[in-house]
């Protein structure tokens, strides 16, 4: 099963634990990391990135890959989130990324998970450097526990007596 993220995008990039490439527009550093820090999780799941206002020159809108970029035009950014919770078709796999009481409140009504942006941003930091720290360490088995662990598994697999 495969989640939808929805994230306020002004709301994160303008956060303090979100770092911009310099020069970049931010919905492009926005982009580039989610993808490099892989915030989302499974290339399978869909993003959308929602702006206020509309789109400049630098900033790409539409689809951009794996990421959908929003710019709300006449509406607000949260009214905008507010619809798309709304109007999902199964809200329960639906993660928006918001740190708006409003938006997170609706969301919860519509049937979403909600996330904060440093929980957003953090999270997944932390994860990936839990992850290393396992390939890292390696498991040591006695030659004993290995001839056990063997025989074990030739019972279940070879049925054997």
């Amino acid at each position: 099963m495969s989640l939808h993220y929805v994230i306020d995008g002004y709301n994160v990039i303008r956060h303090a634990s979100f770092q911009s490439k310099g020069h970049l527009s931010p919905a492009a550093s926005l982009i580039q990391c989610i993808r490099h820090n892989r915030l989302c999780g499974s290339m399978k799941n869909r993003v959308t990135i929602v702006f206020d206002g509309y789109p400049t020159m630098g900033n790409p809108s539409g689809p951009s890959g794996d990421c959908e970029v929003l710019f709300s035009q006449n509406l607000s950014a949260d009214d905008l989130i507010r619809q798309i919770a709304e109007q999902a078709a199964n809200p329960r796999t639906m993660i928006v990324i918001t740190d708006d009481r409003s938006v997170q409140f609706h969301s919860k009504a519509a049937g979403a998970s909600v996330t904060g942006v440093e929980e957003f941003l953090t999270a997944k930091a932390a994860a990936n450097a839990r992850r290393l720290r396992k390939a890292d360490a390696k498991i040591e088995l006695s030659s004993v526990d290995a001839a056990t662990i063997n025989k074990e598994l030739r019972k279940l697999w070879l049925k054997e007596k």
